[in-house]
């Protein structure tokens, strides 16, 4: 019997190396920059960080596996099929000899392969966390919620393949609609593994398998003239989901459904439900984590980090993490917590040139004079605030010089923009025990600091609305909420004549757009 425990913790300790080599050939082929000393260091660390990883994970992961053999064969062939379409994408260099004289070829397809058991057991991992995320929040919604999440799905699955088969340009344009670089996300993004922006650091390392695995399934059966159109719609229907999550989340940590209808109706929501774009993501996973991290104060540091892959912005709002009350030491312990699983998130993902300061400093210091530091007056980048607030409710529109744009965002202030932040600051005062409300008021003061401050694209501040809006709503709901109570207005009605003007001034709006991209 003693034999035997030995030799079972001796196979298990081999498949745990076979395994973290596995995951130390995905992270090398992710890398950004092949230079000697950083593949070296990915090599070393991203074998050491996935058999932590392993180590920790096993026990779940394999019980998954032997109770659910279906899933486990689905995502054993979505694995093979990922790497297969990483190695059409990246291809074999020139020359893929790599620190001659060794002998070994490190872009052949039987290399890639060695990475599909990685993924496999990465894949199982996110799976299993998916499923039983999205099964207790399904079990949470009431019939009213279930009811509203089915009719909204379901219209929009048949709406969005006729949306794009009648008119490629909702997901073909590029930057002549409100800076939405629909286009760009469609040819780059989504499609290319080796895409990187600092901006959005490891967009494509998310969104790759998507598109790789819808794409793959499609060709089997869909004629080629068609490939294209409907692979990009079914991600366009996962992209609603995401909206659809945030929605209900905020609804849910709000404790109101007023907050979901808003959010619903709201010219962002509508926006990017008919525009193929990145930022559904990068405001799900951002919402994610604040879901998270107001159900368990404890924290979701993976679910930060994935926020932060995708629109760095988001570290912002770890700043919350300061106002959870426990012993400083605790917090200390939090915070170094949180950034050893960031570097280890860098490492892992590829991206471990982003930690040497020079590099980070001078992509930051290039990203900033695109986009940012513009030297506005403190006026006209308030103006531009007052824009963005009111794009989280309701749409700006006109046609300037044969482009669809947000006009006069520098020129003057918003009123309603005016009115929907006194509203917000309202629910604040009124709110500010409440740990949501207290998040959302971080979040607002972030979106103050990045237009104002860092002058961050204020030219088009109206587009982040989609980054901003699940905060600002439940604050506006819930100052038009002690407003009608202390003014002993009718509850139903007061909603009703806020959100059927803005569903219809914002389909409108929509409509418009439409005829424009004809």
């Amino acid at each position: 019997m003693h034999i035997t425990a030995n030799g079972r913790n001796l196979l298990k300790w081999t498949i745990w190396f076979f395994l973290s080599c596995s995951f130390l050939l995905l992270s090398f082929f992710q890398l950004l920059s092949y230079q000697k000393w950083f593949t070296i260091l990915t090599v070393i660390l991203s074998f050491l960080i996935w058999l932590y990883f392993i180590f920790k994970t096993h026990n779940q992961n394999w019980a998954y596996i032997k109770n659910h053999p279906t899933v486990t064969i689905i995502l054993m062939i979505v694995s093979i099929v990922i790497v297969v379409a990483m190695h059409q994408i990246k291809g074999i260099p020139n020359s893929d000899l790599m620190f001659p004289p060794l002998p070994f070829r490190f872009f052949r397809l039987r290399w890639w392969l060695l990475s599909a058991p990685a993924l496999f057991y990465l894949l199982v991992w996110i799976w299993r966390k998916a499923s039983a995320f999205l099964t207790e929040f399904w079990q949470g919604m009431d019939l009213v919620d279930r009811r509203i999440y089915l009719i909204v799905t379901i219209a929009s699955s048949a709406f969005i393949p006729i949306l794009y088969l009648s008119n490629s340009q909702w997901y073909m344009q590029f930057d002549i609609v409100y800076s939405i670089d629909s286009g760009w996300c469609y040819q780059n993004i989504f499609p290319q593994l080796s895409y990187y922006d600092i901006r959005h650091p490891v967009m494509s390392v998310l969104t790759f398998p998507i598109w790789a695995t819808v794409r793959s399934v499609l060709r089997l059966f869909v004629p080629n003239q068609l490939l294209d159109v409907l692979c990009v719609s079914i991600v366009q229907i996962i992209n609603i989901q995401f909206l659809l999550l945030i929605g209900f989340m905020i609804g849910r940590l709000s404790k109101s459904r007023y907050v979901t209808l808003f959010y619903l109706v709201s010219m962002p929501t509508l926006l990017f439900t008919v525009f193929f774009e990145k930022y559904q993501l990068c405001t799900f996973l951002l919402v994610l984590y604040v879901y998270k991290l107001c159900k368990d104060s404890k924290g979701a540091k993976w679910d930060l980090m994935l926020a932060t892959g995708t629109m760095p912005t988001s570290i912002f709002l770890v700043a919350d993490e300061l106002f959870i009350r426990e012993p400083i030491l605790s917090k200390i312990k939090r915070f170094v917590g949180i950034a050893v699983t960031g570097v280890c998130f860098l490492i892992c993902s590829g991206r471990i040139r982003l930690l040497n300061p020079t590099t980070l400093f001078n992509e930051v210091s290039s990203m900033a004079q695109d986009f940012g530091l513009k030297n506005l007056s403190v006026k006209e980048c308030l103006f531009s605030f007052t824009k963005m607030i009111q794009g989280s409710l309701v749409g700006l529109t006109s046609t300037v010089d044969s482009r669809y744009l947000w006009t006069d965002i520098l020129s003057s202030a918003s009123l309603i923009g005016i009115l929907a932040l006194a509203l917000a600051l309202v629910g604040i005062v009124v709110n500010r025990k409440e740990h949501f409300v207290r998040i959302c008021a971080i979040w607002l003061i972030c979106g103050l600091v990045l237009f104002v401050v860092f002058q961050w694209s204020v030219h088009a501040s109206p587009l982040f609305s989609i980054y901003f809006s699940w905060a600002i709503i439940p604050l506006i709901q819930k100052g038009l909420q002690f407003l009608s109570e202390k003014m002993h207005w009718k509850e139903k009605l007061v909603y009703a004549c806020v959100l059927f003007p803005m569903l219809i001034v914002n389909v409108i709006n929509v409509m418009d757009i439409g005829i424009f991209l004809k």
